[in-house]
């Protein structure tokens, strides 16, 4: 049976989701005919990742070229049909993304798995070691943060990735930015690190918290949230700490959360169950909205208080 590989939005703004279809597999028929069409341009009909000889897409007859044959030269060509020209596929997961413009765009993920979009082209720019990167935080062209590993955190000066100083090995999951002097960062065991321009030092959490931190989102000095599993929610209180906020709804409290994120005085938080429920906050209180989607939604974005997007990826059998 085929797989599907989708990526689906959801909507506040717009009051509806979306899937976009990236890569597909059809029946045997088609899986096939893919296979043929792709070995034909340098593809594998036993489904592996083959490179094109670069001879463009009309043959040795110099017919022009139709469907699969099409193929622009150095293209990565995959037995379903799929091609990738650029860049080729790196084997490694794209985790997250963040840009301060259409001509800045950085893109982390998997064994340190780094491109960035100038406008133009995309391009690797790895970080100093091989790690796992989970989250990226871009305020301008030389204040880019990425996160992820065991305590790992890396700093764009505009020129080149550095290493940063965390003080632990906790995975870290997230990452957001205020200020380049006001950073924050989350991850397992209750991890809640601050940056405050020159050293990153531990936060403590209330009740000595031990879950996975997945989210943060800081829009001030004093509006930072962080939101975890086992239904964890907690709002800086700009002083010393973490409070945690409770939500009741839907049958009682959140069994976890798997994002966190905000805009124009509004907060948004998706549930970690399925399907997906997001929790809005304006002012003081939170209401649920469903949002008719059968996934997690594990990122999400906001332009302003009534333009909110939220985001996932799923296989779909």
């Amino acid at each position: 049976m085929g797989v599907e590989r989708r990526i689906v939005v959801w909507s506040a703004g717009l009051a509806s989701a979306w899937a976009l279809v990236v890569s597909a597999c059809g029946g045997d028929d088609d899986a096939a005919t893919g296979a043929r069409n792709a070995a034909s341009d340098g593809g594998s009909a036993d489904g592996s990742l083959q490179a094109t000889d670069g001879g463009g897409g009309s043959g040795d007859s110099g017919a022009p070229c139709q469907g699969a044959a099409c193929v622009p030269p150095g293209a990565v060509c995959h037995s379903s049909g799929f091609c990738w020209e650029n860049p080729t596929p790196s084997g490694e997961s794209i985790n997250a993304i963040a840009g301060t413009s259409p001509n800045d765009v950085w893109f982390v993920g998997g064994q340190d798995n780094v491109i960035h979009w100038d406008g133009q082209r995309l391009a690797p720019f790895p970080v100093p070691v091989t790690t796992y990167l989970a989250d990226v935080e871009a305020l301008d062209a030389t204040h880019v943060w990425a996160v992820g590993g065991l305590g790992d955190i890396f700093f764009w000066n505009g020129t080149t990735w550095a290493a940063q100083k965390s003080g632990v090995e906790q995975y870290l999951s997230a990452v957001s930015a205020v200020t380049p002097s006001d950073v924050w960062a989350v991850g397992s065991n209750g991890t809640v690190l601050h940056f405050d321009g020159t050293t990153w030092k531990s936060v403590t959490t209330p009740s000595a918290y031990s879950g996975h931190l997945v989210g943060v989102y800081a829009s001030s000095a004093t509006d930072v949230w962080v939101v975890g599993t086992e239904g964890t929610l907690k709002k800086w209180d700009g002083g010393t700490s973490f409070v945690a906020e409770t939500i009741d709804g839907d049958g009682g409290k959140p069994f976890g959360f798997g994002a966190i994120w905000g805009a124009g005085g509004k907060v948004w938080a998706s549930t970690s169950t399925q399907p997906a429920t997001i929790y809005v906050r304006q002012g003081t209180t939170w209401s649920a909205e469903a949002t008719g989607i059968d996934t997690v939604l594990r990122s999400g974005f906001a332009l302003d208080a009534t333009h909110a997007f939220a985001g996932s990826s799923a296989q779909i059998p």
